[in-house]
């Protein structure tokens, strides 16, 4: 079974765990958050990453939950938040350091993509998760089973049911704007179907 080592990155702390493929927290350590000085932000996360690398060498990739946004190439912050790291290649450097591939997403996603895939929202369609820490933060985690076109750039197809969007901060009232549409449909779908309504 493959082992990944997950990095919560925060203001106040920075916390690595190892997890296995299905979601269970095998190792974890947390260090103090050197949040005011980029190069011991990712000195501190090197380091948590090879000190679990080296405990658990059958590790093969590195996820960091980073706070801010992240860039598409799941690599470069964007925009940091309470921590001053904006535009810097966080997963080029951290992947040099300990000599796995790494991805990084913004913290709170990370949160809703593992609550929806192994906490209380596992097995759900729709999933909205609130992070509080030295900011708050939040990730809405939908399924999206039906076409919408026509919404700018926006184009979703249907997905299998494994699958999962994560929406990101600023689309959040679009996304809960899916789920409401979501909810409404299948109400629907409920009242024009004569055998649901039976049932």
């Amino acid at each position: 079974m493959a082992l990944s080592i997950g990095v919560d990155v925060g203001g106040t702390k920075i916390a690595a765990g190892v997890v296995d493929e299905e979601g269970a927290v095998l190792e974890r350590i947390q260090r103090a958050s050197p949040a005011n000085d980029r190069a011991s932000i990712l000195d501190t996360i090197v380091d948590c990453a090879l000190e679990l690398k080296e405990s658990r060498p059958e590790a093969v990739a590195v996820g960091i939950g980073a706070a801010g946004f992240v860039s598409s190439d799941r690599n470069t912050m964007a925009s940091g938040t309470n921590l001053d790291w904006t535009g810097m290649r966080i997963g080029d450097v951290v992947s040099e350091g300990v000599g796995l591939p790494v991805v990084v997403e913004n913290d709170a996603n990370a949160a809703g993509w593992a609550e929806a895939r192994f906490g209380a929202g596992a097995g759900k369609r729709n999933v909205l998760v609130v992070t509080l820490g030295t900011g708050v933060g939040g990730a809405v985690v939908i399924e999206i089973i039906f076409n919408i076109q026509g919404m700018g750039q926006l184009i979703f197809k249907g997905i299998k049911d494994s699958d999962v969007n994560i929406v990101q901060g600023v689309s959040i009232t679009v996304a809960l704007a899916f789920i409401i549409i979501n909810i409404v449909v299948d109400m629907l779908y409920v009242l024009v179907n004569p055998r649901i309504r039976s049932v």
